[in-house]
């Protein structure tokens, strides 16, 4: 048996094999049920009840009843702070956006490269095979003077 032969069996073995594995843990997967509610926590621990919601709930209601509202300074600084963040946001949008722009321009810039770099490949290959049709010519024309 050749090699390429040997090749070829091994070659349809190994996707053979490659297809066994595939369909075996899709069939798992369908049989198991593939949800959400199979999944499980991390280093063995077990998923608990959802039924602690409602302590989560007055727990929550209870912290936005100790929270104090602000006053007219406090507020006044708040907005301050907001107004100095959208600012700054605002700043680096326009940052980001006009390096974007320079990046966009220098990306067409090289692509137009490329295509010039394209065209001269594409003109260094029609000369080389004139080159090559004229030096067979050549050559003919020596063989036939060397005939004669």
């Amino acid at each position: 048996m050749s090699s390429f032969t040997k090749s070829i069996v091994y070659s349809g073995v190994v996707l053979a094999l490659g297809l066994v594995a595939i369909f075996a843990i899709r069939s798992n997967m369908i049989d198991q049920g593939a949800g959400m509610s199979n999944i499980e926590p991390a280093a063995g621990q077990v998923a608990e009840d959802t039924t602690g919601t409602d302590e989560a709930a007055q727990t929550q209601e209870d912290a936005t009843a100790t929270i104090e509202p602000a006053t007219g300074e406090e507020a006044a600084v708040v907005e301050e702070e907001a107004a100095a963040d959208a600012a700054h946001d605002a700043s680096v949008n326009t940052i980001v956006e006009s390096d974007a722009d320079a990046a966009a321009a220098d990306a067409n810039e090289a692509a137009a490269d490329a295509n010039e770099a394209a065209d001269d490949a594409v003109d260094a290959a029609a000369d080389a095979v004139d080159a090559a049709a004229e030096a067979e010519d050549a050559a003919a024309k020596a063989e036939d003077a060397a005939a004669e």
